[in-house]
């Protein structure tokens, strides 16, 4: 008799109570990780806003140097190692970010021109995650021209840079720009679906995704020009 209440007292769990407990497990990990990968990915948000708050303090620092101007983009420009132009806007200030070297030279997501969201979760390019939001200069000139920091009528809605979501370029442009098409009217894939962007008075904030009429995106770069006082044709 005691062997036998022995032998029921040690007996493991049944095939059923373990499949309970399995199927309990695999319920709560199906309510954890979504919770656990917005955390995350709120985590890469905050630093993208980040390297974007020091992109606008050197953009500024360069203007002060620079007669009033921000950085001239040119088209497609890589990161070069030469002594002679012409720079990409991110190489022209990145003296002013510590001398910040080639982000492709670093650790995937390393670099203040790479949001730590975007480098892995695109395929186009790792490396430089930013526009120049230079569109209202290039209207008002004509051509490529440096956004004038004193012409800007609204630096609280006028957009100096921010995420990129897609680019048909090559993956390698140092100098992505939102001269002929809005750089970021494809749905983020990343931050949980909204986009950091920098205003020309240094904040950033999120922008979410906007559909108006048969029109969808984050922001429209032509309303740019609303908020800018240059005289078309005058190359600055």
């Amino acid at each position: 008799m005691t062997k036998e209440i022995t032998r029921r007292k040690t007996r493991g769990f049944t095939l059923i109570e373990l499949l309970v407990v399995v199927t309990i497990i695999l319920i709560l990990a199906a309510i954890v990780m979504p919770s656990y990968r917005t955390v995350q990915e709120n985590s890469k948000t905050m630093k993208c806003a980040s390297n974007l708050r020091q992109i606008g303090a050197a953009m500024i620092l360069f203007s002060q140097d620079h007669s009033d101007c921000f950085p001239e983009s040119g088209g497609e420009i890589t990161w070069t190692t030469g002594t002679t132009g012409p720079y990409s806007w991110m190489q022209q200030i990145a003296p002013y970010i510590g001398n910040a070297p080639d982000p492709a030279t670093q650790a995937q997501g390393a670099s203040v021109f790479t949001c730590p969201s975007s480098s892995y979760a695109l395929s186009f390019d790792k490396y430089y995650s930013y526009f120049n939001g230079a569109h209202a200069a290039y209207v008002a000139a004509g051509g490529f021209a440096p956004v004038r920091r004193d012409l800007i009528s609204m630096p609280a809605e006028q957009i100096l840079s921010g995420d990129i979501t897609d680019w048909p370029e090559a993956q390698m442009d140092a100098d992505k720009d939102d001269y002929t098409q809005n750089p970021i009217d494809v749905k983020s894939p990343f931050h949980n679906g909204v986009v950091n962007l920098l205003y020309a008075d240094g904040h950033v904030a999120e922008a979410k995704w906007l559909t108006s009429g048969s029109s969808q995106g984050y922001y429209d770069p032509t309303t740019m020009s609303n908020h800018y006082q240059g005289t078309p044709g005058l190359q600055y």
